[in-house]
């Protein structure tokens, strides 16, 4: 019975001969093996050897045998037991709270959140931070426990728990003594709130991240005795966070001002800050035709998280580091960096990283010409991004989801998507992705029949394009521009050819779509041999990479012309 109670006392969790032996304080083993054998207790093989359970009824049934004051000493010994021998904080921290010792519960649970969710267990987490109440635990760390729930819920998306617990932070720890008052904490609870808020009201994160950064700026005049490279490294992770966000913005500029600014105020060594910022930083130069920059940027993102064992920064870093092959072509290396990323969001329950990496697979089976589970990733890709409030997100998957229906010959639907996304891009001021959707929307003008209209949708997305030195972006609209000038009977050579330019060493299959609709205009106008070369050519080019039904388009016009 002694044994059983001990079993109980893990609360459904498994746990070896020593937990056992630490929570009953003797020897159990000679008592494990009969009660094992007589199905009274479940046996399986864990990280630590064989663990021990019991079926919920009889874990119940034992349990609340144990008077209050037995329950509490056991928990005690099982707190100290996984604290000191195990060192699984989690598991110290729940028997702890059991134990009625909160504050020492609390301080565990809340040293290191972000590697706490990083090993899969958020939920646990949640859960054990959920059970510390106010009155339990002092004012100080009452502030550290709502911002660890703010982490967890932000890493959730339940915006509005999470937008709460970090409210209650702030507040709380504005009510402490101006000599128990910590920047850092001020700090944090900053950069976490501009985290949550940039993906929906980006200038309210801006605002965040700046009240942030002064009350660090002040701290760094009037040292109080507090580590100076401690609020460097706050700092830091502030000018970073603003540089995402400048990001989403389109104001790339501001972007690697901040981001720069960050990197320089971190020391040298392996910091998961330094790894956050170089995978922002190498989104900004992807997104500028940077590629070669933005590719190292990733690269040395992985090296450093793969050392701190940061495996959601890895993650984003090899999702993007998929997309920038994907851009290059790589399409078979980008889809495997793709389908490892998703799995490991799976797994660790990140589904704003299953949001992000759907779209990215939708965007891939896109151009390989696989409509149906393109369109499948790209409406879920939607519907998760509205659920988890990633409006930036639903605004670049609904303009690639136009993009499969432009594709699929329905130019109507199209049009509403890109008048959604364009409302909701220019609500969130997200500049860099309105020259996709204009593009798109001359796209569908063009399809309808409205040349004038097109021209002017075009025109718009190449000044934006140059103005953001976006050169990708540039170069398709060229492309587009091209078309439109031909379909009104006017000269296009020049805006195929600044197309064919910016794309050929950044992008192969959109300098091949160029090449096709180029060869297209020129079939029209009967030059022959130059239209079958640029055909010849972008045909290749369709093959080799695997657009299966663009090749098979290109394929199907040259065999009809002589």
């Amino acid at each position: 019975q002694s044994v059983m109670a001990a079993v109980a006392v893990l609360l459904g969790h498994r746990g070896t001969r020593h937990a056992i032996d630490a929570i009953l304080a003797a020897d159990a083993w000679a008592t494990l093996a009969p009660l094992s054998d007589r199905c009274l207790l479940t046996v399986t093989q864990g990280a630590q050897g064989r663990e021990y359970g019991q079926h919920a009824i009889i874990q119940a049934f034992y349990y609340e045998q144990l008077g209050r004051r037995q329950r509490r000493e056991m928990h005690h010994r099982a707190g100290t037991y996984y604290e000191t021998e195990e060192r699984d904080v989690l598991k110290a921290g729940l028997h702890f709270q059991r134990a009625e010792e909160h504050e020492r519960a609390a301080q565990l649970v809340v040293a290191d959140v972000w590697a706490l969710i990083n090993e899969g267990r958020a939920g646990f987490l949640r859960g054990l931070l959920e059970q510390l109440k106010e009155g339990q635990i002092d004012s100080e760390l009452l502030v550290r426990v709502n911002i660890a729930r703010g982490q967890v819920y932000a890493f959730y998306r339940d915006i509005q728990a999470a937008r709460q617990a970090l409210d209650t932070a702030y507040a709380l720890q504005a009510r402490l003594p101006e000599a128990t008052r910590s920047p850092v904490e001020q700090a944090i609870i900053c950069r976490l709130m501009g985290e949550l808020l940039k993906f929906e009201a980006p200038q309210e994160a801006l605002g965040w991240l700046n009240e942030g950064l002064a009350a660090v700026s002040a701290a760094l005049a009037n040292p109080t005795g507090m580590r100076q490279s401690v609020l460097k490294s706050q700092a830091a992770a502030l000018h970073i966070e603003a540089g995402s966000v400048y990001s989403k913005l389109g104001e790339f500029l501001n972007a690697i001002r901040e981001l720069e600014q960050g990197l320089a105020l971190l020391p040298d060594g392996n910091m998961a800050i330094r790894a956050a910022g170089l995978i922002n930083l190498g989104i900004v130069y992807c997104r500028q035709g940077r590629a070669t920059q933005g590719v190292a940027c990733f690269q040395q993102s992985i090296e450093i998280s793969q050392k701190l064992g940061d495996m959601l920064r890895v993650l984003s870093a090899r999702h993007n580091l998929g997309i920038q092959m994907d851009v290059e072509g790589q399409w078979g290396a980008a889809s495997q960096e793709h389908r490892w990323a998703l799995d490991l969001a799976e797994r660790l329950g990140s589904r704003k990283h299953q949001a992000q990496i759907t779209l990215s697979l939708g965007i891939l089976e896109t151009k390989r010409g696989n409509y149906d589970s393109a369109g499948e990733l790209l409406a879920t890709s939607v519907a998760m991004a509205r659920e988890l409030g990633l409006q930036d997100h639903v605004v670049a998957a609904q303009s690639s989801l136009a993009q499969l229906r432009l594709r699929q010959g329905a130019a109507e639907a199209a049009g509403e998507l890109l008048v959604a996304a364009e409302a909701l891009a220019k609500e969130l001021e997200a500049r860099d992705q309105l020259p996709e959707i204009w593009r798109g929307q001359a796209e569908v003008a063009l399809a309808l029949g409205a040349t004038d209209g097109a021209l002017k949708l075009i025109e718009r997305s190449i000044d934006l394009a140059r103005e953001l030195e976006m050169k990708p972006d540039l170069g398709m609209s060229q492309c587009m521009l091209g078309q439109i000038l031909s379909a009104r009977g006017e000269d296009a050579r020049g805006a195929f050819e600044e197309s064919l330019l910016l794309l050929r060493s950044q992008d192969p299959y959109e300098a091949a779509r160029t090449e096709a609709r180029w060869g297209l205009v020129l079939l029209g106008r009967g030059e022959r041999d130059a239209a079958r070369e640029l055909l010849v050519g972008a045909g290749t080019a369709f093959q080799k990479l695997g657009a299966h039904r663009e090749s098979a388009e290109v394929e199907a016009i040259l065999g009809r012309t002589p």
